[in-house]
C-alpha cells in the first residue's frame, strides 16, 4: 500500500509540475444541430506544417484542456460519426479559451453499415458504440439495439442482456443505475450511444459485476411515450395439458420528459410454468445403487413462478451541472411466488437386485415481497471535477413451506421465514487533472441484516441472524503516456465485519487493478488486465440449520466460512475497434467458497459449504462481427475454457464452451429483420464435487417487423428441432470417495417452441433542437471546489 501511494503521489506531483511550466489552450465541442456536448471527441494539436505535437479528448461537457508551449498551432477535431474539422493556425502566447466548435454529423457514416468501424472507439476504460440509423433498423426497444453491439447479446428465452456470454451485468442510463426493464424498453430513437465497460473497477467491480452497459440518451428529448410489451413463449404440444404457455411477460411503461424533469413508471407481470422429467442415479461404495425416476404419470417436476413488479422513478435536472434521481421498486401485489413440486419412484438395488422401493414427493412454496428505494446525485463541480453519490434502502421478506412425503413412512414439514434489510451508500469523485492524467476516488458502505426462523413438524422454532457491515475504499489513476500507450492502476480495500449469532468476524481484503493499453495501429490495440474480486458467503451458505433434500440427503450451511478472493488476468486484442476481439484469460483462487459433502455412516449424504482449495480456470473469449453486405451480418461471441478444483487431495476438471451467434438479414420489406439465433448456454459449471449445468441451448429462427410508422412491432420465432451443437439435458454430477451421483433434467420441451412478441409504442416525444448562438460562450473551467 505504501509503495502504491508513493508511486501515485510522485506521478501526480510530476505531472502537475510539468503542466505548470506550460500554458493551456481549451475549448468546447458540440453537435452543430442538436447542440449536445460531444464527449470523447479527439483533439489533435499540430504545427503549421502538420507535425503532431500533442492531443486530448473532450470531457463529459465537451471541453478539452491541452498544455502546450508558446507558438502557432493547428487543431484537428475528430469524433466518430461526424465530419472531421480543422481549425486554422492560431497563435498561442498565454492561456486561451479558443471558443466552442460545432461538428456536423456525417450522414454517410451515420446511415452506413451497422458495424462500420468508424462508429466505434476503444479507450482504456470502455468500448464506445455510436448508434447509427442502420443499427436502429427493425428494433422495437433498447434490448434489440444493444444486441447489435459487438460482444453484447440478447438471450431471448430468459429476456436477459449478456456481455461476452455473461448475464452478471448492470445497466445504466447516463451513468445512473435504474430499473433494467425501464432502460431496456426505451425507444431506440432516444439512444445516442452505448458504452461497454468490461471487468469494471470501483463500485460495480466491488459488487461483483462482470460488465457495465451504460446507455447514453439524447439530452434534448421532450415529450411522453407509452410502451406496452408482451412476450409469450408457447409450447404447441405440451407434455402436460396445463403447460402450453411456459413463459409470459407483460409490461406497461410510461415516460414523461419536459424541461428539467423526467418521470417514469412501469408495471410488469412475469409468469413461468414448466413441466419436466427429472431423474437421478446414486452409487455408493457398498455397491448399493439408488434410482430416482419419474412415476408412470410423467412429467414429475412442476415449476411455477409468478412475479409482479411496480416501478416509479424521476430525474430532476436542477441545472446542467446537478442532477438528482429517485427510483422505487416494489414486488408482490397481487402475488409473487415460486412453487416447485417433484414426485419420484425410488428403487434401491444391491448387487443388481432390488431390495427396496418407495414413492417420494417434495412440495415447496415460497411467497415473497421486495422493495428497493434509491436516491442518486450527479454533480459536475467544475469542468474537471465530478461527484457521484447514491443511497439505497431495500427490504425482502420470504415465507416458505417445504413438505417431504415418503409413502407414509416419513412426513417432514419445514416452515420458515427469511427477511433482510439492506442499505448501500456510495460516493465517487472523479478529477481530470489534464488531458493525460485522471483520478478516481470512492467510498462505499454496505449494511445488511438477515434473519431466518425455521420450524420442523411444528416443533421448537430456531432462529439464525447475520449482520454484515462493509466499508469499501478505492482509488485509481489513468495516465495517457502518448497516443499509443495508456495505463490505469489502483487498489480497493474492503473492511468487513460479519456477526453470526453474536460471533463477530472481521476481514480485510485488498483488490488491486491494472490495465495497460497499447495501440499498435489505428485498427489494432492490445490491453493487459489484472483484477482481483471478493466473494462473501450468503445466508444460505452459512445458515447451520439442517434442511432435507430427499430421504437420503440433507443440506446445511457453515457459519465458519470466510470471504474468498479470485484473481483474474487476461490479454485482450481488439481489431477494427472491437469488431473482432480475442482475449485469453486465467482465473485462480485458493479459498473459493464451494459446496462440498460427505457420507454419514447411516448412508445419508450431507451437503455443506467450505473454503475449498485451489481453483483455476483458463480460457479464451472471442467476439466478431462480420458484415457480408449492408443487409447481411454475422455476429458471434464464443468462449472455450478448462476449469479445475483441487479439494481434500481430489481434483475435478471440466472442459466446455459457451456461445451466442446471430445471422442477421436486415432491410427485408424495408425495415424488417430475419434472425437465425444460436445459443449455447448449457455448459458445465465446476464445483468441488463435480459440476452442474443450467441455462439452455437452442436454434431460433425469428422474423421481426414494425408497422404503423414503427408504433407496432411484431416478432414471430420458432425454436428449430436441431440436435447439432445443442444439448437438451441439464446434468449435475457429484463424486466423493464413497459416493457418486448423476442428476438429469430433460429440457427437450425447448424444441418446437413458438416465440411471439408484440410491442406498441405511443410516442409523442421528439428531439428538441435549440437555435441559440453558442459561439460566444465563455470558459468556466476555473469554477468548482478544487
Amino acid at each position: 500500500m505504501k509503495n502504491i501511494i508513493t508511486t501515485l503521489s510522485f506521478l501526480l506531483i510530476t505531472t502537475l509540475s510539468f503542466s505548470q511550466s506550460q500554458i493551456q489552450i481549451s475549448g468546447q465541442v458540440k453537435d452543430k444541430h442538436s447542440k449536445e456536448y460531444l464527449n470523447y471527441c479527439s483533439v489533435t494539436v499540430l504545427t503549421p506544417k502538420d507535425s503532431i505535437i500533442t492531443g486530448a479528448v473532450t470531457n463529459e461537457d465537451g471541453y478539452f484542456f491541452i498544455p502546450v508551449n508558446k507558438g502557432n498551432y493547428k487543431l484537428v477535431l475528430n469524433y466518430i460519426g461526424y465530419k472531421i474539422d480543422t481549425i486554422n493556425t492560431v497563435s498561442i502566447y498565454s492561456d486561451k479559451f479558443l471558443g466552442t466548435f460545432s461538428l456536423s454529423p456525417d450522414a454517410k457514416m451515420m446511415n452506413g453499415v451497422t458495424v462500420k468501424t468508424s462508429s466505434r472507439e476503444n479507450t482504456i476504460d470502455k468500448d464506445i458504440q455510436i448508434v447509427t440509423d442502420e443499427m436502429r433498423l427493425g428494433t422495437s426497444d433498447t434490448k434489440d439495439l444493444m444486441s447489435k453491439v459487438p460482444g453484447v447479446s440478447l438471450d431471448r428465452y430468459n429476456n436477459a442482456i449478456k456481455v461476452d456470454n455473461s448475464s452478471n451485468i448492470v445497466i445504466l442510463a447516463d451513468g445512473v443505475e435504474k430499473d433494467a426493464d425501464y432502460i431496456q424498453n426505451l425507444s431506440p430513437e432516444r439512444i445516442k450511444k452505448i458504452e461497454i465497460i468490461r471487468d469494471p473497477g470501483g463500485r460495480y467491480g466491488l459488487e461483483g459485476y462482470t460488465a457495465i452497459v451504460n446507455v447514453i440518451l439524447n439530452k434534448n428529448y421532450v415529450g411522453s411515450e407509452l410502451f406496452i410489451y408482451d412476450q409469450s413463449i408457447i409450447d404447441p404440444v405440451p407434455e402436460h395439458e396445463n403447460y402450453y404457455l411456459p413463459i409470459n411477460r407483460l409490461s406497461v411503461n410510461y415516460n414523461y420528459t419536459k424541461n428539467r424533469v423526467n418521470i417514469y413508471g412501469a408495471v410488469s407481470h412475469n409468469k413461468n410454468s414448466w413441466a419436466l422429467n427429472t431423474s437421478s442415479k446414486t452409487i455408493y461404495s457398498n455397491d448399493s445403487v439408488v434410482y430416482e425416476n419419474p412415476p408412470l404419470s410423467s412429467p414429475n417436476t412442476f415449476v411455477k413462478n409468478i412475479n409482479t413488479k411496480y416501478t416509479l422513478g424521476a430525474d430532476f435536472y436542477i441545472n446542467p451541472k446537478h442532477t438528482i434521481s429517485f427510483e422505487s421498486n416494489i414486488n408482490n401485489y397481487p402475488e409473487s411466488i415460486n412453487n416447485t413440486n417433484i414426485s419420484t419412484a425410488t428403487s434401491i438395488l444391491k448387487d443388481n437386485v432390488e431390495v427396496e422401493s418407495y414413492g417420494f414427493a417434495f412440495n415447496n412454496k415460497k411467497e415473497f415481497s421486495r422493495s428497493n428505494n434509491s436516491l442518486f446525485y450527479i454533480g459536475k463541480l467544475s469542468n474537471k471535477d465530478k461527484l457521484d453519490a447514491s443511497f439505497t434502502y431495500s427490504t425482502y421478506n420470504e415465507s416458505y413451506s417445504s413438505q417431504y412425503i415418503q409413502e407414509s413412512i416419513n412426513n417432514r414439514q419445514e416452515v420458515g421465514n427469511n427477511s433482510n434489510k439492506y442499505t448501500n451508500l456510495n460516493l465517487e469523485y472523479n478529477r481530470e487533472v489534464n488531458d493525460k492524467l485522471n483520478f478516481q476516488l470512492g467510498y462505499g458502505n454496505l449494511w445488511k441484516q438477515m434473519d431466518n426462523s425455521f420450524t420442523i413438524n411444528d416443533n421448537n422454532k430456531e432462529i439464525y441472524s447475520q449482520t454484515n457491515t462493509r466499508h469499501k475504499l478505492y482509488g485509481y489513476t489513468s495516465y495517457n503516456f502518448n497516443k499509443k500507450l495508456s495505463a490505469k492502476a489502483g487498489i480497493a480495500t474492503e473492511l468487513s465485519s460479519v456477526v453470526d449469532n453474536n460471533q463477530d468476524n472481521k476481514y480485510t481484503i485488498y483488490q488491486p487493478l491494472l490495465d495497460i493499453k497499447y495501440n499498435l495501429s489505428k485498427n489494432i490495440n492490445f490491453k493487459i488486465k489484472y483484477r482481483s474480486e471478493s466473494d462473501y458467503p450468503t445466508m444460505a451458505e452459512t445458515n447451520p440449520f439442517i434442511s432435507a433434500i430427499n430421504p437420503r440427503s440433507i443440506s446445511m450451511g457453515n457459519p465458519n466460512l470466510k470471504p474468498s478472493v479470485t484473481h483474474k488476468v487476461s490479454l485482450k486484442t481488439n481489431i477494427l475497434q472491437g469488431l473482432v476481439s480475442v482475449e485469453p484469460y486465467m482465473h485462480f483462487s485458493n479459498n473459493l467458497i464451494g459446496q462440498t459433502g460427505y457420507l454419514r455412516p447411516d448412508e445419508i449424504f450431507v451437503y455443506t459449504y467450505e473454503n475449498i482449495g485451489l481453483f483455476r480456470e483458463n480460457g479464451i473469449k472471442t467476439n466478431f462481427t462480420i458484415p457480408f453486405s449492408k443487409k447481411f451480418i454475422w455476429q458471434s461471441s464464443f468462449t472455450v475454457y478448462n476449469s479445475s478444483i483441487t479439494h481434500n487431495e481430489n481434483t475435478h476438471e471440466v472442459n466446455d464452451w459457451r456461445a451466442e451467434s446471430n445471422l442477421i438479414y436486415q432491410g427485408i420489406f424495408n425495415d424488417g429483420l430475419i434472425v437465425l439465433n444460436y445459443q449455447k448456454g448449457l455448459n458445465k459449471r465446476i464445483t468441488s464435487l463435480g459440476y452442474n449445468n443450467d441455462n439452455n441451448d437452442f436454434w431460433l429462427l425469428l422474423f421481426q417487423k414494425p408497422f404503423f410508422k414503427k408504433s407496432l412491432n411484431l416478432t414471430i420465432g420458432y425454436v428449430l428441432p436441431i440436435e447439432f451443437a445443442a444439448n437438451y439435458s441439464q446434468v449435475g454430477y457429484s463424486k466423493t470417495n464413497d459416493y457418486e451421483k448423476y442428476e438429469t433434467a430433460d429440457i427437450s420441451l425447448l424444441k418446437n417452441l413458438i416465440f411471439l412478441k408484440v410491442t406498441y409504442r405511443l410516442n409523442k416525444g421528439k428531439i428538441k433542437k435549440t437555435e441559440k448562438n453558442i459561439m460566444i460562450e465563455e470558459d468556466n473551467s476555473s469554477g468548482g471546489i478544487l
